[in-house]
């Protein structure tokens, strides 16, 4: 399969003729890579699209959007949020048939740019403004998950079968970071790459957290984490400060009962 955003007119094995700017798109090739289904994101307002992983049968898709779009489909679907901006996932059979979907909302700018989908479960992530809202409420607190730039990172793990959101995750820095991909193992241990340039901070714990490069240092509720939450250890964190002007971390095993 492939995703993407497309304008005028789009063509693989047939034409899909497009009129709107922002228009994202889901395709679905055999074997040989002959199209089979396109699928189309389209009517709402700004639309970007994200990764695709296999799961079984199933091809999930991510993005974020403004507003509420519509995938057109046999029937037309809405994507539908409460709030003015949201992530979404998408899953089709392989035939293209819309199977399920789920949005992560906010007030302010959100989307899922990765996705990675194994035995059941759905590891998304990708970019968030001040807050990713729907996850913060989620989990018990308005304080919670707060970036201290206009761009930082969040993950959610969900249940494939029923999109149930288990457990919400931020990395923050004071400066933008790039999330470049995320995994889920075998063994249910989360791990994230990607790009930061200052002080990275992720929930740890003091003697379960081995780190490599870079000059970190543990802290408990370190400055501008702050809100509420029914969990004693959200506060402690692993600052890394980056050396140059950018540079690369890998995280492993985000910890499951930290939200």
């Amino acid at each position: 399969g492939m995703a993407g955003e497309f304008s005028d007119t789009l063509t693989f094995d047939q034409a899909h003729p497009n009129a709107l700017t922002n228009v994202g798109f889901v395709v679905g090739f055999d074997a040989n890579g002959t199209e089979e289904w396109f699928r189309r994101v389209a009517g709402g307002g700004e639309v970007a699209m994200g990764e695709l992983s296999w799961e079984g049968d199933t091809l999930w898709s991510v993005g974020g959007q403004a507003g509420n779009n519509l995938l057109f489909s046999s029937p037309v679907v809405a994507i539908a949020s409460n709030y003015p901006h949201s992530a979404f996932v998408l899953g089709f059979t392989q035939q293209g048939q819309l199977l399920a979907q789920r949005t992560i909302g906010s007030d302010h700018a959100i989307a899922a740019t990765h996705v990675n989908a194994r035995a059941g479960q759905i590891l998304i992530g990708g970019a968030f403004h001040c807050q990713p809202l729907e996850l913060s409420e989620r989990f018990g607190g308005d304080g919670l998950l707060l970036a201290w730039e206009p761009s930082n990172a969040w993950l959610a793990l969900l249940r494939a079968d029923d999109q149930f959101i288990q457990y919400g995750q931020a990395v923050v820095d004071n400066a933008p970071i790039e999330l470049r991909g995320v995994a889920l193992d075998q063994h249910d241990r989360i791990y994230a790459v990607g790009e930061f340039n200052g002080v990275l901070v992720c929930p740890a714990i003091e003697g379960l957290v081995h780190v490599v490069g870079g000059d970190s240092v543990f802290s408990v509720a370190p400055d501008g984490l702050d809100g509420a939450c029914d969990d004693s250890t959200y506060y402690d964190a692993i600052t890394l400060r980056s050396r140059g002007e950018r540079d690369a971390f890998l995280l492993k095993s985000f910890l499951r009962d930290r939200r």
